[in-house]
Formats: structure tokens, sequence, C-alpha cells
């Protein structure tokens, strides 16, 4: 029996044979790079908008505005 699943991009992998069970887990190559690409443009956002005068709150503020739906 081999099962093998991926979750928030880590790979997990359960195999058994007459030895018992074995797990596997390994991070996804591929997620992790992403993910440092990601958060390489938002420090070098940050760091551009500390140059422009605006501060961390109101970075964190603006998004969390853009994230509201309000209903009418």
């Amino acid at each position: 029996m081999d099962r093998r699943t991926r979750l928030a991009g880590i790979d997990f992998s359960f195999k058994k044979d007459d030895e018992g069970i074995h797990l596997s887990i390994k991070p996804n190559a591929e997620r992790q790079e992403a993910q440092r690409e990601v958060f390489a443009m938002f420090d070098e956002l940050r760091t551009q908008a500390h140059r422009a005068g605006v501060t961390t709150p109101e970075l964190m503020a603006h998004w969390a505005k853009s994230r509201l739906k309000w209903s009418k």
C-alpha cells in the first residue's frame, strides 16, 4: 500500500510493507521557491514604502481595508 498527499505545500507519503509502515514528509521545492520569491517582493515593497514615509501599520491597514467587503 502506498499513499501520497500534499497539505500546505508539504508532501506526505505513507508506505506499508512487510517491515511495517513508513512515513515520509518532504517540503515541496516548487512551493518553497515561490514562497521565497513572494516574501522577497513583499520585503522590497515594504522597503520602498518606508522610504516614501509609509509605515508598516499603514500598509497592514490598507491591505485589511482592501480585503473587507461591505454589504449595502
